[in-house]
């Protein structure tokens, strides 16, 4: 790596690349603020430090601003549950995590590439037209290996293990194909089908050797 790939950090020996990869936590963190009741916070501090001899009317009071909030908030529960990018959110990875921190279990949140610039202002950020550009769903790791592991236990599969692609076969676009109509005839049933194989093996296009 080249020192002018590097950025230097002020006030310290260390350098770091210039190229880094920023993640957000998927939602905005005022999320939090939606599920909030300021009205009926201030009637229950009314009622819990009112003078005693007025506890009833605090408490008519706390009781129909405790009622309200649960119908907004039910409305924004079910607003909440409409919107396409927090159903993904369910179906992808665990929602909760994703307004207050940059959970780490999965890797639901935008990412983008930032430079470092030591020289240049703080923050200078160029948002496009909407918050993310494309979409891209990996499996993880450990998901494949449990999958895999229980697979390879199951006598229907054993004998097929390990998986390999089978020399007569390619895929293209998706789709598996013969890669020849000369293997295709190749069952071993037919006189000089062997001799084809070969033929076929010997082409240099043929993809087979």
């Amino acid at each position: 790596m080249r020192r002018s790939d590097l950025a230097a950090i002020p006030g310290t020996g260390w350098r770091v690349w210039k190229w880094a990869l920023l993640r957000s936590a998927g939602f905005a963190a005022d999320g939090l603020e939606r599920f909030s009741a300021p009205e009926c916070a201030r009637a229950a501090d009314t009622l819990l430090d009112g003078p005693a001899g007025s506890a009833a009317a605090f408490a008519a009071v706390f009781d129909a601003a405790f009622e309200r909030a649960i119908t907004d908030t039910a409305k924004l529960v079910h607003d909440i549950a409409s919107d396409p990018s927090f159903r993904m959110a369910v179906t992808w990875q665990n929602p909760g995590a994703l307004v207050a921190k940059n959970d780490t279990v999965g890797f639901f949140g935008p990412v983008c590439w930032v430079r470092l610039d030591p020289h240049a202002p703080p923050v200078v950020e160029r948002p496009g037209v909407r918050l993310t550009t494309g979409h891209t769903v990996f499996f993880e790791r450990w998901a494949l290996a449990a999958f895999a592991e229980t697979l390879s236990v199951d006598p229907r599969v054993r004998p097929s293990l390990p998986v390999a692609v089978e020399p007569h076969l390619t895929l293209v676009d998706r789709v598996w194909c013969i890669r020849s109509a000369a293997c295709s005839r190749c069952h071993g049933r037919r006189r000089g089908c062997w001799r084809a194989a070969r033929a076929v093996v010997a082409r240099p296009r043929s993809r087979l050797s």
